[in-house]
C-alpha cells in the first residue's frame, strides 16, 4: 500500500513547531513550563480535544501507518510512547 505524506497529518487548524533551541532561548521559565504541563494534557487527554480514530504504541507503527490509509478513516490516528 502506498501512502502519500499528507494524509499522515491533519487538514484543519495546526500547531506550528520551533525548535528546541530556538523555543528554550526565547520564551521564559515560567512560559516554557507553561508549554510543557499544556502538551503533556493534550497528550494523556487527546480523545477528549481531538476526533481521534485510534491510537497505537510506537512498536505498532507499521499498523497506524496502515490505519491512515484506510477508506473512509476519521479522525487522527495517535501514536504514543507509552
Amino acid at each position: 500500500m502506498r501512502i502519500h505524506a499528507s494524509s499522515l497529518f491533519p487538514k484543519g487548524p495546526r500547531i506550528e513547531a520551533m525548535t528546541i533551541s530556538r523555543w528554550q532561548a526565547s520564551v521564559s521559565t515560567q512560559r516554557r513550563a507553561w508549554d510543557i504541563d499544556t502538551a503533556r494534557a493534550l497528550a494523556r487527554d487527546a480523545a477528549g480535544h481531538l476526533d481521534v480514530a485510534a491510537v497505537y504504541k510506537l512498536d505498532e507503527l507499521r499498523t497506524a501507518i496502515d490505519h491512515v490509509g484506510r477508506p473512509g478513516k476519521t479522525g487522527m490516528v495517535v501514536v504514543t510512547t507509552h
